[in-house]
């Protein structure tokens, strides 16, 4: 699947398209990153991706398609489903990409904790969607991030060539 074809949402293609995704951003990370040298997918809810570094540590990513961005001017960042903790409220991740519409497809990628922080210190619009239950009413809860903001607090990593991409060359490694 091409970058372009991610603004298409159809919830049966939703886990097609997040492997997708997965498989995009590791071919991305492994591409431009030196001291990469391994990518493991995650079969389970706590992350999507595990990076091995030369060093022999690691990192945990997740991986999210926001496919309405475009027309919302928003990050929807999901916190509950069917009134348990989820996504970013639930994920061991280290770091969340994501893929958010903006006159085509950017990649950002942001700390778990730097979304938190977020969350817990503005005053963001929540909104249901994704998954309906038995009544036809949506049981996902996010939080909309608008644009601007998300990106102050992110990276763009969409046209990073290799020698300017590297996960710990901005975050550093404290895990």
């Amino acid at each position: 699947m091409a970058i372009s074809d991610f603004g298409k949402y159809n919830f049966k293609n939703d886990i097609e398209i997040g492997k997708s995704a997965e498989e995009l951003i590791s071919k991305i990370i492994l591409e431009r990153d030196d001291s990469v040298t391994k990518i493991l997918p995650n079969e389970n809810s706590k992350y999507d991706l595990m990076v091995l570094f030369n060093d022999e540590t690691c990192c945990t990513i997740e991986v999210k398609n926001d496919v309405r961005s475009q027309i919302t001017g928003n990050v929807a960042v999901e916190i509950f489903s069917r009134g348990k903790k989820s996504g970013v409220f639930s994920s061991e991740a280290d770091y969340f990409v994501y893929f958010v519409r903006d006159n085509g497809v950017k990649i950002f990628i942001t700390r778990r904790t730097k979304l938190l922080e977020l969350i817990r210190t503005c005053e963001f619009r929540r909104v249901f969607g994704g998954d309906v239950d038995n009544f036809g009413k949506p049981t996902t809860e996010m939080v909309l991030i608008p644009k601007d903001i998300f990106y102050s607090n992110a990276i763009d990593i969409t046209n990073r060539n290799k020698y300017s991409f590297g996960i710990r060359r901005y975050y550093g490694y404290d895990r």
